[in-house]
């Protein structure tokens, strides 16, 4: 990985403790599961290398298509979900025109797995459908997915295609102009390569369906077609119901537990829990100059915790080091806690 991180504003400084600064992980690595992309996995960097190995008319190709059409860069594409093992630092997981729950239900594990987020087809043209699909999804216990509807009109045929494409899209332009931890949705998540909704939504239908948790894609006048809607399937009283606040927790744990594999040859002691923290500690701040966490200071904005309150004796015993991080989420402007455990020397 480059030394200079992929996200706005953030910037490599020097440890005093001679420990090498975190770096943050990759946000925008997509993968796409579907039809049409047999054999391994593949890196594909234009539409036009898709359509020279797969099939060009299938669901896939269209999620290619508008992925690409919308300022993607390159995706990964495979036929089971297994495949993308071999992809490294995957964020993005989209099965294009998949609705069946319990498919989606594995791919929200393989997400948890993997530490990557899950964007979802609602079923084309069905707004109570959309709905049950959150509702049939939510007790699988996962916050790693949001689901967006309606599909998208595209070319002169006027073709439906599922809108997990150009979201993922969406989604990665954003983090690049923005950052992870803001939302990917409003007046910059424009949709480009598509005639129209398939569904055009009112903004009381369209309050509807973001209360439940759906989505939602919009025309406005003068403005073009939007994402207008940024909440995961979470419950509505859960930390993790915004898109941008369960992504931002989901990077700082793979950066930091990324950032922290020297602790696995360290004696577990409280040299080495200083500097995990002083480690830790300098990442958030970059972060908090940058904007990514609500606060006017430090102290309000962030929190670390590695001591003999987080790794107790019976951690130190079994080789864990325990890491606490706290953040001030933009929205909702309240406390966030994750948790990280290295397995290191006893």
């Amino acid at each position: 990985m480059s030394p200079v991180p992929d996200y706005p504003g953030v910037y490599v400084e020097e440890y005093r403790s001679g420990a090498r600064p975190i770096e943050g992980v990759a946000t925008s690595t997509a993968g796409f599961v579907g039809l049409g992309a047999g054999g391994p996995v593949r890196r594909v960097q234009s539409f036009s290398e898709f359509e020279r190995n797969f099939d060009a008319s299938s669901a896939l190709g269209d999620a290619v298509h508008l992925f690409f059409a919308n300022g993607g860069r390159h995706v990964w594409v495979a036929g089971d979900l297994d495949a993308l093992d071999a992809v490294p630092e995957l964020a993005l997981l989209a099965l294009p025109a998949e609705t069946d729950p319990d498919v989606l239900s594995d791919a929200l594990a393989y997400a948890e797995k993997r530490g990557a987020f899950l964007l979802v087809d609602a079923p084309e043209d069905n707004a109570d459908g959309a709905v049950a699909l959150v509702e049939k999804l939510r007790p699988r216990g996962s916050a790693r997915g949001a689901v967006y509807f309606p599909w998208l009109v595209a070319g002169p045929k006027r073709r439906s295609c599922a809108p997990s494409g150009a979201v993922a899209a969406v989604y990665a332009r954003n983090d690049a102009a923005h950052g992870v931890w803001s939302s990917p949705a409003g007046a910059d998540a424009t949709i480009a390569g598509v005639v129209e909704a398939a569904v055009a939504l009112g903004d009381r239908e369209a309050a509807k369906l973001n209360d439940a948790h759906v989505n939602t894609i919009r025309a406005f006048p003068g403005r073009g077609i939007l994402v207008w809607g940024s909440r995961t399937i979470a419950a509505g009283s859960s930390e993790w119901k915004y898109v941008s606040v369960r992504r931002l927790a989901i990077f700082l744990e793979r950066s930091i537990d990324r950032g922290l594999e020297w602790a696995v040859f360290e004696p577990n002691d409280e040299p080495a829990r200083a500097k995990a923290r002083t480690q830790v500690s300098d990442f958030l701040h970059r972060l908090f100059r940058a904007g990514a966490f609500a606060g006017r200071t430090a102290d309000e904005a962030y929190f670390v915790k590695c001591d003999e309150a987080t790794t107790a004796q019976d951690d130190v015993d079994n080789g864990r080091l325990i890491v606490l991080v706290g953040f001030a989420a933009l929205r909702p402007a309240e406390f966030v806690t994750v948790r990280i455990e290295k397995d290191v020397g006893a």
